[in-house]
């Protein structure tokens, strides 16, 4: 009996990098001006902004960082441009978001970079431009930025913004499996189980979808229980395969709850249970 069918491919998900990622690490930048803080006035403002920020006082975190962003820091331009995109603390104003993310992403932030690459990709705020997203995701991936890897790959294979190109695709989007982007393991996982581009290998594509099964991610815990049902790259073990379909399930994939009443019908009571007690102790991890 072979099972339900891999889920479609998740290309391209262009997530947004978040205010803490970025600033925990940052220095404040000594300003010329004689009307600008020191060195280590501008790392303590900068820090009241982050902790307000961090308590979901998001007019606190703006008022901080505003003058700071002003001054030319690139962790408060980058969290201006972010509350200015999120409406955290005021209004949204994406063209706003923009012209702070372009001042922090040229000072090299690379969440800077990833974020003002995504509303190029999408138009918000500023005209629809591929290359200029491709060229900003490069930026940031280059640095090491995960997602901006996984996004840049995904250009790669669209042919967005870059001379569309497989094997740079497939560069890209290891780079950022390696990194634990569970969207970018998902889709490695299913290239190779399907053999789009590279020679088919199950066990390959097995192992990608379970790092990313295990980080949480519906769609990989999905198909790593078709793996499972069909022992392909895994040895066939139903249980563990309703398991994962349970897991898939309760984290909102309406796929999986669909699969997890037709395949009742396929197992024993005690094969549910044995599922089910072992989908309860992987949510207590």
């Amino acid at each position: 009996m072979r099972y339900r069918q891999l889920l479609s491919l998740f290309w391209i998900t262009l997530a947004i990098g978040t205010l803490t990622s970025v600033s925990v690490a940052e220095t404040a930048k000594a300003q010329n001006q004689e009307s600008a803080p020191t060195a280590e006035e501008a790392q303590s403002d900068q820090a009241r902004g982050q902790a307000a920020f961090i308590a979901g006082d998001y007019r606190q975190a703006f008022s901080i960082f505003k003058p700071l962003a002003q001054d030319g820091n690139r962790v408060a331009q980058f969290g201006i441009g972010y509350m200015s995109e999120k409406g955290l603390g005021v209004r949204v104003d994406e063209a706003a978001a923009v012209t702070w993310y372009t001042k922090a992403a040229d000072q090299g932030v690379a969440l800077a970079q990833l974020n003002l690459g995504l509303m190029y990709a999408e138009g918000r705020g500023v005209a629809k431009n591929d290359a200029a997203a491709a060229k900003l995701f490069l930026a940031a991936a280059e640095q090491g930025n995960g997602q901006a890897q996984a996004n840049l790959g995904a250009l790669y294979f669209s042919g967005k913004g870059v001379d569309p190109s497989f094997a740079e695709g497939l560069g890209w989007l290891k780079k950022a499996a390696e990194q634990d982007i569970d969207t970018a393991q998902h889709n490695l996982a299913t290239i190779y189980y399907t053999g789009q581009g590279v020679p088919k290998d199950f066990e390959t594509a097995a192992r990608w979808y379970t790092k990313a099964a295990e980080r949480g991610f519906p769609p990989s815990q999905y198909n790593l229980a078709t793996l499972y049902f069909n022992g392909d790259g895994v040895e066939k073990n139903p249980i563990e395969g309703y398991k994962w379909v349970i897991i898939s399930a309760a984290g909102g994939l309406a796929i999986a709850e669909d699969a997890k009443k037709a395949l009742a019908n396929t197992l024993t009571a005690e094969q549910i249970t044995s599922a089910e007690e072992l989908a309860r102790e992987w949510r207590k991890k």
